[in-house]
């Protein structure tokens, strides 16, 4: 009866709680053209709905409207930097990860996820020198030490890989990635004995784990080839 932004918002929330997601994007884009704010809001649902490409523009114009916003420009930010990190697009996404970190500076999570979309992106040099500015500032942050580890071993620096895979497996005694990781690394370093440890750690904890069975199979036979001895992990 009298079509507002305010009433195609409401609408749209009350479609959105029901799980009404297509019909709520279609009041959302009806509230777009009154400002950045309901356009924000169909840019988040349009994610939501998984219509990544579709919620790149709307955001990319919330942010351009009203770049001082501080639901738009922070918020916004963070939901765009995902968009475009699920389209593919990782350079684009770590430019707006920066920009998040710098208006969060005592905020790691946006500088962690720039450094994974420069990982992503391939630039992997870029990428090791935040994953460091990271770990300066908190040494245990386990993502940051797993992502440069693995970064490090892209880069052939094996022997600087492996202290910080180490790190995580040794806090995380759970993590059954974390001991995977440390396989790999330990396994590139010739270092038999610790692969091997690693890989048996996982199998104590689950012995059916098909991936760790066929790391140390695969241990093994390169071992063999190479007249090296592997370890039986020890008996439970």
């Amino acid at each position: 009866q009298w079509p507002s932004q305010l009433a195609h918002r409401n609408l749209a929330a009350v479609l959105l709680q029901q799980g009404r997601r297509t019909e709520a994007v279609e009041h959302l884009r009806a509230a777009a053209d009154y400002g950045p704010l309901p356009r924000y809001a169909l840019g988040v649902a349009l994610f939501d709905e998984g219509r990544s490409a579709e919620a790149i523009v709307e955001l990319q114009r919330a942010i351009d409207e009203s770049p001082n916003d501080p639901t738009v420009a922070l918020e916004g930010r963070r939901v765009l930097g995902r968009a475009l990190a699920q389209q593919q697009r990782h350079r684009e996404a770590a430019d707006v990860f920066a920009h998040i970190a710098a208006l969060t500076p005592d905020d790691v999570a946006p500088r962690l996820s720039r450094a994974d979309e420069l990982r992503a992106a391939g630039d992997l040099a870029a990428a090791h020198d935040e994953y460091q500015r990271i770990l300066a500032a908190q040494p245990d942050n386990s993502g940051a030490q797993t992502n440069d580890g693995l970064t490090l071993l892209r880069l052939g620096r094996v022997s600087e890989a492996l202290p910080l895979l180490r790190s995580v497996a040794e806090r995380e005694p759970r993590n059954t990635a974390a001991f995977m990781n440390l396989a790999s690394a330990a396994a590139a370093a010739g270092r038999v004995d610790e692969a091997t440890a690693a890989i048996c750690h996982i199998l104590a904890e689950d012995p059916r784990d098909r991936s760790a069975q066929e790391f140390l199979a695969d241990l093994r036979r390169a071992a063999a080839a190479a007249r090296v001895r592997v370890p039986d992990c020890p008996a439970r």
